[in-house]
């Protein structure tokens, strides 16, 4: 899992291969998570706070954007 979050700048994410879960808010909260099969494409503004996980199968994705990169977690 990784914890609700946030980062400075857009990033662009495409699965590779197994499914993610995405999820939009300060809190985690996975019933509010979407399936993102392989093949799916996300943009993701600056500033957005989300949260992705797992569910034990392995998962392979590609991010893109500018740097620097960070992770703001929520408090």
């Amino acid at each position: 899992m990784n914890a609700p979050h946030h980062h400075p700048l857009d990033e662009e994410i495409t699965v590779l291969s197994g499914t993610w879960y995405l999820g939009h808010g300060e809190t985690m909260d996975p019933a509010k998570a979407v399936a993102l099969p392989p093949g799916t494409y996300i943009f993701e503004p600056a500033k957005t706070w989300h949260f992705l996980f797992t569910k034990g199968e392995p998962v392979e994705v590609e991010i893109r954007g500018m740097g620097p990169r960070a992770n703001i977690f929520a408090k």
